[in-house]
């Protein structure tokens, strides 16, 4: 063997030995926050006394995180100083980068800075010392552990941990550059003790994104439900909407789905030609997050909208051939009424479609034309089954290179069947294509 490998082996045994004789000697394995959030500030003891406490998680990386589910935990005073839960995050509780989310513990006398906390604990964390194990730690959902801070004996810690003030005053300890310095050394990384500077995670007000029938709407029918999607997870306490038309007058519903959207079906049937007004009231939608206030809607929220003079489903229709026309691009823009028999179903939130196909189930007898159109909702609406006959009103035109109706209203006349078109593929010529784009074929 050359002098040049055995150089190479025995440097080898070195380091082995040395990372041998660290784990041996106590020296606890830095536990690295692999997802960049991590405890950038805490105080075990306050102004006000023991329990004047908080822990502050901010995310120091440069990802959102969700840290729903995830568990505070503190790390008993005595040996060998095992860790209980503390807290587990609000389900849906996501940290954009520099983002922080505050823990405090309110049990007298409690906590005492002025930022109110996003969660709470009851049962607080003792103070560092250096012959106690007490110490903080952050597991994600699945139990590993992203972060942790503690005595020098704590297994809490990274590192070599350290010490806390055991008297009361301003004993907040903080990460170094600003709540985000992390090199697995609780001492190295931790600035304290010091006057506190708790950050909270803001929560914005749920708020109304989108409703079926949009307001302006025009041609609703006389059955058709209201559909209402909102920013985040809700829950609605009556009263939480009103339903008022001129004709008909006030109408109630029956509710269903949830939490972010909601259906509500009219115990009773619309007016021809009314005009209606639905409003979701503000005190009514509360989120289902534990970050409040804020909790409601900031205001109300109002559409308004016009049923139909007649029966969409047997009135007038431009056919969906003649919207397609036998050219690249749509023949008919703009306002139109069509109805066909739904053939696919891409309903739902992104990356779906967000709408569904219809064909015309008799078409006109030209070749040239296509059968089949797209139509957008351009919510996360569930309202069509492939089978039903739909009645669309809305906005024709071009979106990618595909004629679709942008939809106002959608009204159900029923159930019927398509029959396949066969196609062959590869096509000889891919502007052949065109001629079944939307419609439902078999190769």
């Amino acid at each position: 063997m050359s002098q040049h490998r055995l150089r190479l082996l025995a440097a080898a045994v070195v380091l082995v030995s040395l990372i041998v004789f660290a784990g041996s000697s106590g020296v606890v394995t830095a536990e690295a926050s692999t997802s960049g959030v991590v405890i950038s500030e805490f105080r075990t003891r306050g102004p006000v006394g023991g329990n004047d406490e908080f822990i502050e998680l901010r995310n120091a990386g440069s990802s959102a995180v969700n840290i729903g589910g995830w568990l505070l935990q503190g790390c008993s005073s005595g040996t060998p100083g095992n860790a209980s839960t503390r807290a587990t995050v609000s389900a849906g509780v996501v940290l954009a980068p520099g983002q922080s989310y505050l823990f405090a513990n309110p049990t007298s006398p409690g906590y005492s800075e002025t930022v109110p906390p996003n969660q709470t604990y009851g049962t607080g964390i003792s103070d560092f010392a250096n012959t106690n194990y007490a110490g903080i730690r952050l597991t994600d959902g699945a139990g590993v552990v992203q972060d942790g801070v503690g005595s020098p004996l704590s297994p809490c810690r990274e590192g070599t941990g350290f010490v806390t003030p055991t008297s009361n005053g301003p004993n907040a300890f903080e990460r170094k550059l600003g709540g985000v310095a992390d090199t697995d050394n609780n001492v190295a990384d931790f600035d304290g003790p010091k006057a506190a500077d708790p950050q909270a995670l803001g929560d914005a007000a749920p708020e109304v994104v989108s409703t079926q029938p949009a307001n302006g709407a025009i041609g609703v029918a006389t059955n058709a439900t209201i559909t209402v999607d909102f920013s985040e997870a809700v829950t609605v306490v009556d009263p939480w909407y009103t339903l008022s038309c001129g004709t008909s007058g006030s109408h109630t519903a029956t509710v269903s789905g949830g939490p972010t959207s909601y259906t509500l079906t009219p115990t009773t049937a619309f007016a021809n030609g009314e005009s209606c007004t639905f409003t979701v009231l503000a005190s009514g939608v509360h989120d289902v997050d534990a970050n409040d206030p804020p909790d409601t809607m900031t205001a109300n929220f109002t559409v308004g909208y016009t049923t139909a003079s007649e029966n969409p489903c047997i009135a007038a229709i431009t056919p969906i051939p003649a919207i397609q026309g036998s050219g690249a691009t749509a023949a008919v823009t703009g306002s139109v009424r069509t109805r066909g028999v739904v053939v696919a179903d891409y309903e739902g939130a992104s990356p779906n479609l967000r709408g569904f196909y219809i064909q015309d189930p008799v078409g006109d007898g030209n070749s040239a034309t296509s059968d089949g159109i797209f139509v957008f909702e351009g919510s996360n609406a569930d309202t069509v089954n492939v089978g039903d006959v739909v009645t669309v009103s809305g906005s024709a035109g071009e979106n990618q290179g595909q004629t679709q109706v942008s939809v106002g209203t959608i009204t159900k006349c029923g159930t019927g069947a398509v029959a396949p078109t066969d196609v062959t593929l590869p096509a000889a010529d891919p502007t052949s294509l065109e001629q079944v784009e939307g419609m439902l074929v078999r190769t």
